[in-house]
């Protein structure tokens, strides 16, 4: 889990080349001119909106007024598959070493959709509004849904805004007997992470349901582990493997995070004598 690089240009012409995307229907015949009644106002809510992103306080945000016709109108400009959005797509997941199309929210999935942070529901006026778009995985999507804020101020990770903590605080325990290995991630402070965020990181890993996806991905991870041990094995001494293995596993923490859960899966089983003895 990393942090993404945002919308770097102007939000609102973003917003404009959407509306200049979309068409008139034989059905509704007047939508365009609607939406474009709407500009000042969500001009002004973009510029409020830019104001709280710089300043890290969205959950200060509050929507404008309007009917709820012209809700719906500004919902509708929202549709994934709409080419200016795909075009961020692209834009937002391409880094100077390649794309980079796995979830953040949960590096399980490839990021297959956008993640509204502000929910349209509650600010259909930033539907469209690419610094509250981040992309992600469906089943993220699913499970966030429009929380976002609570009585404390946001309280689910912004890919954007909250800088991870380069110290660990995903653990993983482990039973193994019989053959068979049981895991259990859990997240501790004994870091000092900033209370406020690792509150923040403990909402999102509850939220998304990451300890249990997490531990129904694990037996590949486990089973990939073993094969490379003992392919290891064939031409060199366990502490030379483990070494070698440990290498990797720091290369994948500089380049997926230092809680990357494969990362802490697998560096807690090659120093688990435990595993060592039943499984190698």
């Amino acid at each position: 889990m990393i942090n993404l690089n945002s919308y770097q240009d102007d939000a609102f012409d973003f917003y404009k080349s959407v509306v200049s995307s979309k068409q008139n229907s034989p059905q509704d015949p007047h939508y365009l001119d609607r939406i474009d009644s709407l500009e000042s106002v969500v001009k002004d809510q973009y510029n409020a909106h830019t104001i709280h992103f710089q300043g890290d306080t969205l959950e200060l945000l509050s929507n404008h007024a309007m009917s709820v016709a012209s809700m719906n109108d500004l919902r509708k400009l929202y549709a994934y598959q709409n080419s200016v959005l795909q075009d961020l797509r692209v834009k937002l997941t391409t880094t100077n070493t390649g794309r980079m199309v796995i979830c953040q929210s949960c590096t399980l999935n490839n990021a297959n959709s956008f993640d509204h942070y502000i929910s349209k529901g509650e600010f259909p006026e930033f539907a469209v509004n690419p610094i509250n778009l981040i992309p992600c995985c469906s089943e993220c999507n699913s499970l966030k849904s429009s929380q976002w804020r609570g009585i404390h101020g946001r309280n689910i990770l912004n890919h954007y805004l909250d800088i991870l903590p380069q110290v660990q605080y995903l653990y993983v325990d482990l039973g193994i007997g019989n053959k068979a290995i049981e895991v259990k991630f859990y997240l501790d402070n004994s870091n000092g992470v900033n209370n406020l965020l690792f509150e923040r990181i403990n909402n999102h890993y509850t939220r998304l349901e990451l300890f249990r996806r997490f531990q129904e991905n694990s037996e590949s991870v486990i089973s990939s582990l073993k094969d490379d041990i003992e392919n290891g094995l064939v031409d060199s001494n366990f502490d030379l493997v483990r070494t070698q293995v440990l290498r990797r596993i720091d290369r994948e923490k500089a380049t997926k995070g230092v809680n990357y859960w494969q990362s802490v899966l697998k560096h807690t089983l090659i120093n688990d004598e435990d595993f060592i003895i039943d499984y190698i």
